[in-house]
């Protein structure tokens, strides 16, 4: 059986076998983000492990032609893996591709030793259900020195670099990149209806997908929005932004 959502239990009772807290840590795994909420994954349970796959049928052949995001929308799923079992007191051992064959068998995750879990690993899995995607306006205020060098402290940890931009011009000059970037695409019809078979309200059954919400409007306006983003045109031939 595979698992895409998450199993119903959160926590690992006492007489559980090895495999049946690695299937409760999905539950959390499952709230990872990915390319417009596809949720491209599959979690498959072994006796004495778990086994992430990349799902190709939630693919985004137009946006991610490539399926590099897609790769790192399970990624994200599996370093969701990783804090929950932390918080449970586990570390995981990871096995990163463990079958040269098959190109979509990304990894295969084990329990590790006994852990306590730290004031850092409580604070990322309470972190997991409040974090959402938003396309609304952000906030328009200084982030504090604080938190801006902790972000760089957290990137340095997982060696990657961290650029934060405060210079007025420079942000400017970034915005009209992604402006652009956005009337491109959506000048593409195959790029449009892409992203509208995506959208769908938060009360779907299959609870994917990318609400009207994260839009600014109402999640019972998703079918419209839907719809709009399908048949109306934008880009420069429209002169729309």
């Amino acid at each position: 059986m595979a698992y895409r959502s998450g199993i119903r239990d959160t926590g690992f009772s006492g007489d559980a076998t090895e495999a049946e807290p690695l299937q409760l840590l999905v539950n959390h795994a499952v709230l990872a983000p990915s390319g417009h909420n596809t949720q491209p994954w599959l979690f498959k349970p072994g006796d004495r492990f778990l086994d992430l796959f990349a799902d190709r049928s939630r693919a985004l052949p137009v946006v991610d032609p490539r399926g590099r995001e897609l790769t790192i929308s399970c990624g994200a799923a599996l370093e969701h893996l990783a804090i929950a079992a932390r918080f449970f007191g586990s570390e995981l051992t990871i096995d990163e591709l463990p079958d040269p064959s098959g190109p979509d068998h990304l990894a295969r995750v084990r329990l590790g030793r006994r852990i306590t879990p730290g004031t850092g690993d409580i604070q990322m899995f309470q972190t997991i259900p409040n974090r959402s995607t938003t396309r609304a306006w952000y906030e328009n205020r200084v982030l504090p020195d604080q938190l801006c060098n902790r972000c760089r402290a957290l990137a340095d940890q997982s060696g990657v670099e961290l650029a934060l931009v405060s210079d007025e011009k420079r942000r400017w000059e970034i915005a009209g990149l992604v402006a652009e970037g956005d009337r491109i695409q959506f000048a593409d019809p195959g790029f449009r209806r892409e992203l509208a078979a995506w959208v769908r309200s938060r009360r779907s059954k299959t609870r994917d997908g990318i609400s009207g919400d994260a839009f600014g409007m109402l999640d019972v306006l998703s079918p419209l929005g839907a719809l709009t983003i399908r048949n109306l045109r934008f880009g420069p031939e429209s002169g729309g932004g």
